[in-house]
């Protein structure tokens, strides 16, 4: 074999490899070559000799995945890194030329389609060849740090760079012709060519900053940065330039000493930037980890000093930030583009009132119609100075963070990359930001220069637009994907928020994900998901939370605080303010038509119910640390969740159970066949065949109504007509035909069912979210006796034992309202005394509230001996009218008794059409004070009929 090239950096003849793998070091050099002159002339390669170099980049690929000594041959050649950068040069150059990249809309005489056709043979094997000598150096930045330097001294990761913009800017254009045709199965294929090809771009770059913290920052500042010359350090010197472009001097030993360039700040600038940085992790040692940060970048080129710091925003001087205490009830949500922190200050009740007022304005104020926005007509008492301008939007959204104003600070779209790639395909971006921001689970096991380095990437990953831009669209990922807690993808998001968290950055995330369209954007609903998944696993098991450290335990208090502020300043209003504008069109003071022109669609609901169940949700979690319970509970977030329940209950209607329709009756039976006189008749058969639907019409026969128990949860339910009233809340009997509407009646359609036709906006149910403020307010009330008193003063006594009525929207809520209602009774003898003294009856609640229910529970009579009589209103008719109306002789007695003080529940036996219905034994387990229950219980009835049920009042 003749002798190759001569290799870069030089290698004594005595420490050569084997001779294969030498070979392979010379063959990739070939390789690189020839691929250099592919693209400049295609006819420099026979298809033969393509073939033949396809197999060969394959081989040596295969002997980088198996053999370390191959891949740290190869790695360390700096003249084989240099071969890469020549022929991936030429390469984006040649496909920027031909497809008019990064100016797509260029005046040309074929449009991109049209290109993409006709070149396609040839791109599909182009890509696939860049995708494997791709693959190759991937592998052999595994080898380490000495493979990076040599990549990056070469500059390699910037053709990357320019290679995955080339890849991006294929996939957003589009295919531009007929659908289904032949054309558009071509297209599709190179597409899906150039997604792989940047899906190895992704796990290059993951390979490039791995374990290396210089490169980490260099990456981060070229992704990230749109001047990125201001930080790069260039000597002064040009005969060392020159000796240096010639590669006699190494570039990264001109670095002048930092005592000449670094400006001399005071110790109160250093003192301020360290708070911004490091929070309440900043010692009496931070600031020897912030020199010694500087010194280390500028070591690697990196010219990012306090002073630059100060002028891309990451920090600021002193005097220029606001600090706010500890518990002081403030909570800060930082402006990421202005200098200085803007604070949510934690509104009072009053305050929050005129808030919902000040929302609904603003809701209506497209409209040219009054509505009574104000509760009882009139202001909240105290807030009569409230603004009610409806000029601008009346709450507080980080007007850097829009959306559609966003513009990256970079050349790089990397937020379409989430949009373009599959879960499989996109794992290494995740991994490569988490690698930058995150190098522990616990920044207090850092020292303080990896704390600081650590700390300045997470800041620059929100200061800039096109972290920003990037974490939206990466956080909406995994609720677009419906990504499980197991995949790598989601634990790479959670791994990345919490490095939020310690550095107390997540205020400014979530605003930094805000939409002014939405009340709750889809990115700051998964952030708050990631978020109750990090609270989860840190009381999983409960020791584990007991041994965190105080400063953790602080972070989490104030980022709680953050959520419960926001959630009652911005959320709770705008999304009253919808719930009541619902409640306008029902009542029909505003047209469905004005819902609408309020600038409210499917999709807005969609959206704010989403981020209102996700938030109620991590309130229910909280619960189960009694450090947050106790923070939620000083915060009066029960007053929320109650001010919720009493607009659902009054503004969307409870959804009555919908029992499934009878089965279709059987097919009628096929004619006989005719037989000739002279063919014998076939014999009768024993068991005819049922008569058909019309012989059944000609012979009416008496048919015993179906007696059913509710089943109000079965997945086969399907929509049927309604009565004009509600159901009983316990038992579904057959309805008397008098009380049943016409039959050209619409049914509603099922919420949560599948309908051709979407149901319009103002109809929306928001399913299960009533139900997910009880299980917040049963949460609470556990082992909080204090907290009873407080839900009565908010006068939601009522409202929780309204929700005990069935509502197909919210299912099993009454028996979380049975539950939260005992947790609100329990040694609450006042409470109990709403609770008898409030009668619910069918469409009303009598001097409370007003909404559907189907109990009625009335007032006590007489001594402690005396009873409580129970109303069970079925469409209209008391339940011994309904059993009369079926044939049902007998009687009812009281289900429900008062024995001492304590609540019993009966249960009624339902005996056959013969028979006859008595109420259930009752069983006395309370004691003389009130606190004891009692439970009756009852038999199913057995006798000489086909039909029977078990009935239950409550």
């Amino acid at each position: 074999m003749a002798p190759g090239p001569a290799r870069v950096p030089h290698v004594a003849e005595d420490q050569y490899p084997r001779q294969d793998v030498d070979a392979a070091w010379a063959a990739l050099k070939m390789i690189l070559n020839r691929t250099r002159h592919l693209f400049s002339c295609r006819s420099t390669l026979t298809e033969e000799i393509n073939d033949q170099d396809v197999q060969r980049i394959k081989t040596i690929f295969r002997k980088t995945q198996r053999e370390h000594e191959t891949r740290n041959w190869l790695g360390t050649s700096l003249d084989l890194w240099g071969d890469y950068v020549e022929c991936f040069e030429d390469i984006v150059v040649q496909l920027q030329e031909q497809y008019q990249f990064p100016d797509v809309t260029a005046s040309s005489d074929r449009n991109f389609t049209t290109l993409v056709l006709s070149h396609s043979p040839a791109l599909l094997k182009d890509f696939e060849r860049l995708n494997d000598l791709l693959l190759l150096a991937r592998n052999l930045l595994a080898i380490g740090r000495e493979a990076q330097d040599n990549a990056a001294e070469e500059h390699f990761h910037q053709q990357i760079y320019q290679l995955m913009q080339i890849c991006v800017e294929f996939n957003i254009q589009g295919f531009d012709g007929e659908a289904g045709s032949l054309n558009e199965t071509i297209f599709t294929k190179v597409i899906n060519a150039s997604k792989g090809l940047l899906a190895t771009c992704l796990q290059f770059v993951h390979n490039f900053v791995t374990k290396n913290d210089a490169l980490k920052m260099r990456v981060w500042l070229d992704l990230l940065c749109e001047n990125l010359d201001e930080f790069v350090i260039e000597s002064e010197d040009e005969d060392e330039q020159e000796l240096a472009a010639d590669g006699l001097v190494d570039e990264r030993k001109l670095v002048q000493p930092m005592a000449s360039r670094q400006t001399v700040n005071t110790e109160e600038d250093v003192e301020a930037a360290l708070r911004r940085l490091l929070g309440p992790f900043a010692n009496s040692n931070s600031s020897h980890g912030l020199d010694s940060a500087v010194q280390f970048w500028a070591s690697a080129g990196i010219d990012l000093t306090l002073e630059k710091m100060q002028i891309i925003g990451l920090v600021l001087p002193a005097g220029g930030e606001q600090t706010y205490p500890a518990h002081s009830g403030w909570y800060t949500s930082v402006d990421s583009q202005t200098p200085g922190h803007r604070y949510l200050e934690q509104l009072s009740i009053p305050k929050t009132l005129g808030r919902i007022t000040t929302a609904k304005s603003y809701l209506v104020a497209p409209l040219e119609a009054e509505f009574p926005v104000l509760e009882n007509g009139e202001f909240p008492e105290g807030e009569e100075d409230i603004d009610l301008d409806t000029d601008g939007p009346p709450f507080p959204i980080g007007e850097e963070s829009t959306y559609n104003k966003e513009v990256p600070t970079s050349p790089y779209t990397l937020s379409e990359i989430p949009i373009i790639l599959a879960p499989n395909e996109i794992e290494a971006l995740p991994l490569m930001l988490q690698g930058c921001v995150l190098a522990t689970n616990d920044i207090m096991m850092l020292n303080e220069q990896k704390r600081i380095e650590q700390a300045i990437r997470c800041h620059l990953l929100l200061r800039m637009s096109t972290g920003r831009m990037l974490l939206r669209e990466l956080y909406i990922f995994i609720a677009a994907w419906d990504l499980p807690e197991d995949e790598l993808f989601f634990k790479a998001m959670v791994n990345i928020t919490n490095s939020f968290l310690q550095h107390s950055l997540l205020p400014q995330a979530y605003d930094a994900l805000a939409d002014p369209k939405d009340i709750v954007s889809p990115a700051q609903a998964v952030l708050v998901k990631l978020i109750l998944h990090i609270f989860k696993t840190e009381i999983d098991p409960p020791e584990r939370y007991r041994s965190r450290s105080p400063t953790h335990q602080t972070l989490d208090l104030e980022l709680i605080r953050f959520l419960l502020t926001t959630f009652r300043s911005n959320i709770l209003p705008r999304s009253l303010a919808i719930i009541w504008m619902q409640g306008m069109v029902r009542d029909q003071i505003a047209t469905p038509e004005e819902f609408e022109k309020a600038n409210l669609n499917l999709w807005d609901m969609e959206r704010t119910y989403e981020g209102v169940y996700q938030f109620l949700e991590l309130f229910s979690a909280l619960n189960d640390n009694p450090l947050w319970k106790a923070e939620c509970i000083h915060s009066e977030v029960a007053w929320d969740v109650v001010q919720l329940i009493r607009y659902l209950h009054t503004h969307i209607p409870a959804q009555p159970f919908m029992p499934a329709p009878p089965p279709p009756p059987p097919p009628p039976p096929p004619p006989p066949p005719t037989t000739s006189s002279s063919q014998p008749a076939p014999q009768r058969q024993q068991n005819p065949p049922p008569p058909s639907s019309t012989t059944a019409q000609q012979q009416p026969q008496p048919q015993k109504p179906p007696l059913s128990i509710e089943r109000p949860y079965s997945p086969t339910a399907t929509p049927s007509p309604l009565s004009p009233h509600p159901t009983s809340t316990t038992t579904s009997l057959p309805t008397n035909p008098a009380h049943l509407p016409p039959a050209t009646s619409p049914s509603p359609p099922r919420p949560g069912s599948s309908s051709s036709t979407p149901s319009p906006p103002h109809t929306y149910p928001w399913r299960n979210l009533k139900k997910m403020c009880i299980l917040v307010l049963s949460g609470l009330l556990y082992n909080s006796p204090p907290l009873r008193s407080q839900i009565r003063n908010y006068d939601g006594v009522p409202l929780i034992l309204a929700c005990s009525a069935y509502d197909d929207n919210n299912p099993y809520i009454k028996e979380h309202a049975v539950l939260c209602l005992k947790l609100l009774m329990e040694g609450d003898r006042e409470n109990q005394a709403i609770v008898e003294g409030v009668q619910v009856g069918l469409g009303q609640m009598q001097g409370h509230v007003q909404g559907q229910g189907g109990v009625g529970i009335g007032r006590k009579v007489g001594n402690a001996g005396g009873s409580v009589n129970v109303n069970v209103d079925v469409g209209g008719m008391s339940l011994a009218e309904r059993l009369e109306g079926m044939g049902l002789r007998g009687r009812v007695k009281d289900g429900v008794e008062r024995v001492g003080e304590g609540i019993v529940v009966g249960r009624e036996r339902v005996g056959d059409r013969d028979g006859v219905v008595e109420g259930g034994r009752v069983e006395e387990e309370g004691d003389d004070e009130g606190e004891g229950q009692g439970e009756g219980e009852g038999e199913a009835g057995e006798g000489d009929g086909t039909e029977g049920g078990l009935g239950e009042t409550y």
